[in-house]
């Protein structure tokens, strides 16, 4: 008996697209700790920054990296992402530390019109790549039966080794053979195309750029500032509005860190390079001012915006690395107003690995999410 269903390499087409029986609405984390210390040699985890990206980008991504699937769908609907329900029901029928990168519901321009979901799982350790076909084809499972349709499965191999390349789910056994083939995307195969990520206006462009220097730079921290200021100067340079620019930046720099030094060096260029050329897209004129001591009424609007912006960002770092367990700090992050404080939160929610961690570093450091002083230890 052979059964073998695919979504690559054949052309996908919209007849191929089953409708599903619900209706559809419409690390480089940073660098490593011993890089953080000043060392020379860390490897990055990279899963962070790429989820947050391919969310935020999502079609950029598609049209950037998967025409083909991109032009299938119907953009004037908003795609939904589910991934928080297949976490749900995916922990309890999954063993070990399993946790799906995204699970989105789109539209495709076929007739009559259909919904799909489309299962994106990244990856950028090869040490488990075994493992890898085997949980596409479980959530692929899970979702054929929690949803009564079959996915398509993307994966984007984020890793640093070119020949690295699963794109089937194999199982066989007492004469019994299933191979389902998914569509991959290999985000190392942009190293010899540079200049064609440079001169793209696709957003998304930049965001492999910035990783491709997050690899090539994991041992030279010279080299990752080098690479890192650069590629915030091309922000300035490119066709994006304001906000996109602060997006984009803000996962740049998630996925370029820096020790402690380089980075304070960072940003005193960059509050020199922004005065220099009369913009304020990325530092916030308030931080300046308190900075100079300095705080004005005039700014005050300024302020409470980056508060409210800080606020929200740590909370989606806490919840899209921790899946769990990140929903009982949205009250205690809401009485928070010091920046000071919710950037030392931010930077403790990259690096914490475990939320019991970032508990215990955020009391070390005598700074309680409750905005109270943690007591000394006896």
């Amino acid at each position: 008996m052979r059964q073998e269903e695919t979504d690559q390499p054949a052309p996908l087409t919209a007849d191929d697209c089953e409708p599903t029986r619900q209706s559809a609405p419409g690390d480089a984390r940073e660098l490593s700790s011993a890089v953080a210390a000043g060392t020379t040699s860390a490897r990055s985890d990279y899963d962070g920054p790429w989820k947050d990206a391919t969310e935020q980008f999502f079609r950029e991504f598609l049209e950037l990296n998967d025409p083909e699937l991109a032009d299938l769908v119907d953009w004037s609907v908003t795609p939904v992402f589910r991934s928080q329900e297949l976490r749900r029901f995916g922990a309890h029928a999954l063993r070990g530390p399993h946790h799906v990168d995204h699970l989105i519901e789109l539209r495709l321009r076929a007739a009559p019109a259909v919904a799909r979901l489309v299962h994106m799982e990244l990856q950028a350790q090869t040490q488990y790549g075994d493992e890898f076909p085997e949980r596409m084809g479980l959530y692929r499972d899970l979702i054929r039966v929690h949803y009564a349709t079959q996915p398509i499965g993307l994966a984007v191999l984020i890793d640093d080794t070119p020949a690295w390349r699963p794109d089937e789910y194999l199982c066989e056994g007492e004469g019994c053979l299933t191979i389902w083939k998914y569509r991959v995307t290999k985000i190392l195969d942009w190293a010899d195309r540079r200049e064609e990520l440079a001169a793209s206006s696709n957003p998304f462009a930049v965001i492999i750029l910035a990783h491709l220097d997050a690899l090539a730079t994991r041992h030279d921290v010279a080299a990752r500032y080098e690479a890192k200021w650069a590629r915030v100067q091309a922000l300035y340079q490119g066709p994006w509005d304001t906000i996109t620019v602060r997006k984009l930046f803000r996962l740049v720099n998630w996925m370029l860190m820096l020790p402690e030094a380089e980075e304070q060096r960072f940003w005193e260029a960059l509050k020199a390079y922004e005065e220099a050329q009369t913009m304020s897209y990325i530092l916030p004129m308030e931080r300046w001012a308190r900075e100079e001591g300095r705080v004005e009424g005039r700014v005050e609007g300024a302020r409470d915006e980056a508060v409210r912006r800080l606020r929200e960002f740590v909370a989606k770092i806490l919840t899209q690395r921790f899946a769990t367990g990140a929903d009982e700090w949205q009250n205690d992050l809401g009485r928070i107003d010091d920046l000071e404080r919710l950037e030392q939160l931010e930077l403790a929610a990259w690096r914490a690995p475990s939320l019991d961690d970032f508990r215990a570093g955020l009391s070390s450091n005598g700074a309680g999410l409750n905005g109270q002083s943690a007591a000394p230890s006896g």
